[in-house]
């Protein structure tokens, strides 16, 4: 008899641990730490840092046909081209979105990469050096952004929004620093990666958008794991 119970408690404690590694691997690769405190959050991204382009290689050979070609064509249709269109990437990382929008000959504006893990910034940077001036990398939080209101013409924040704590605030801040006029391009966790906490509805996504202010709310394909989402800040504002 002891020794059933023995093996029923070892039984128990094997599953316990096994549910614990995996509520873990869960927290730190899906939800990449950011339930488990923004101090964690923070250092894990700094560990990632050097091998973060490696693994994301794959969908970045496409980032200028799905990124920044369709910026470049609504900030046309705008009329907002030129070397004074300025762009704001929150949750840049190592400079994914800047290095695509850059290097493309027929934008020819700043832009400022903002994160807050300072190994994703200096990789950033040095990815970014050849373009001077024309990149900057600003290690602060998406909250309390310290920019005036009405600064930016695009504000883009890709495979971010789902990882940050109020929703509403963040778009709303965003909101805060566009031009009348300007661009929001945003990703939309489509739920597929498996962090389906943080997935919301493109419907309900488009009508957080519409409450803070946004209009032409416009979502479409991105890749697997999430939706591209596109909308306006009206003229006037």
């Amino acid at each position: 008899m002891p020794e059933l119970i023995i093996t029923v408690l070892g039984g128990i404690l094997v599953v316990v641990i096994g549910l614990a590694a995996e509520r873990l691997y869960r927290e730190v690769f899906f939800f990449e730490g950011i339930r488990l405190g923004g101090r964690l959050h923070r250092w894990l991204y700094d560990r990632w840092a050097l091998t973060y382009d490696r693994d994301k290689k794959k969908v970045q050979n496409y980032d200028d046909r799905n990124l920044a070609g369709p910026l470049i064509e609504r900030l046309t249709s705008n009329s907002a081209t030129g070397p004074d269109i300025l762009v704001l990437d929150v949750g840049t990382g190592t400079g994914r979105f800047p290095a695509v929008l850059l290097g493309n000959p027929l934008f020819t504006g700043r832009i400022i990469g903002l994160d807050i893990s300072p190994n994703m910034l200096k990789q950033a940077s040095i990815k970014l050096a050849k373009y001077g001036s024309r990149a900057v990398s600003l290690n602060q939080p998406a909250l309390a952004l310290p920019f005036p209101e009405g600064t930016f013409d695009v504000v883009s924040c890709l495979e971010t929004i789902e990882l940050l704590p109020d929703r509403h605030a963040h778009l709303s801040e965003f909101y805060r620093v566009m031009k009348p006029g300007g661009i929001l391009m945003i990703s939309r966790n489509t739920g597929e990666w498996g962090i389906q906490g943080s997935e919301c509805r493109p419907e309900i996504f488009s009508e957080q958008l519409l409450a803070v202010g946004f209009e032409k709310v416009e979502i479409t394909p991105w890749w697997k794991w999430f939706d591209l989402v596109w909308a306006r800040k009206p003229d006037g504002i």
